[in-house]
């Protein structure tokens, strides 16, 4: 790429990031950049982006500072947009190689398949036979579907290298979440959103409000 096809493409991008917030309040601006960004990242490292996705879906992110979409009565959430992207792109980038990643998607082939059907029993059982509201039944579906990342990791995870930056990334994700649990209990302030550990139970100790 020459010089100048690359100025003549990077100029409009960082004159309409310089206007967005101008024209938008924060609420808005720092949500829709963020995708963006996001998807960037995928795109030149998926197995950053996956851990980055621990630390939304584990609610180290305030909620301004992410983006949601109304619909069918719920709300899509950050983490259901992140993972959508990450399948997305996993998908576009080594969809294209079964041989690469298919043998490691064996192990996981049978349990995901007996989930799933478990998972359309549960959802048909609650909405026409107990008559459960959907936005219930879409809160108490959005945790299954978090378990189509090892398909993700596998396709992503195609080397020695790939797998060391994944795991170091996994760890740091795990290390933040950790330290912001512990300064939550110990400051009072409130650190990890979203949602919270109602109680717990540690040997003979027992906690609650955690």
């Amino acid at each position: 790429m020459t010089p100048w096809l690359l100025f003549a493409l990077v100029v409009p991008v960082a004159l309409f990031l310089g206007l967005m917030p101008v024209f938008l309040p924060w609420f808005i601006f720092i949500p829709t950049l963020v995708v963006p960004l996001f998807i960037a990242a995928t795109w030149w490292r998926p197995e950053y982006a996956i851990a980055l996705l621990v630390l939304v879906v584990g609610g180290f992110l305030p909620d301004f500072l992410l983006p949601s979409i109304p619909i069918g009565g719920g709300t899509l959430r950050a983490q259901d947009i992140f993972l959508a992207f990450i399948g997305g792109i996993c998908l576009l980038k080594h969809g294209f190689e079964p041989k690469a990643w298919a043998p490691g998607l064996k192990p996981f082939a049978m349990p995901l398949l007996a989930l799933g059907v478990l998972v359309v029993f549960n959802v048909a059982y609650s909405r026409f036979i107990k008559g459960n509201a959907s936005p219930g039944i879409i809160e108490e579906l959005r945790p299954f579907v978090f378990w189509t990342l090892p398909l993700w990791i596998v396709m992503v995870v195609s080397s020695p290298q790939v797998l060391r930056r994944f795991v170091v990334a996994l760890m740091l994700a795990a290390c933040v979440l950790a330290l912001a649990q512990i300064a939550q209990a110990t400051t009072g302030l409130h650190v990890i959103h979203g949602s919270r550990l109602e109680s717990a139970t540690v040997g003979n100790q027992a906690f609650e409000d955690v």
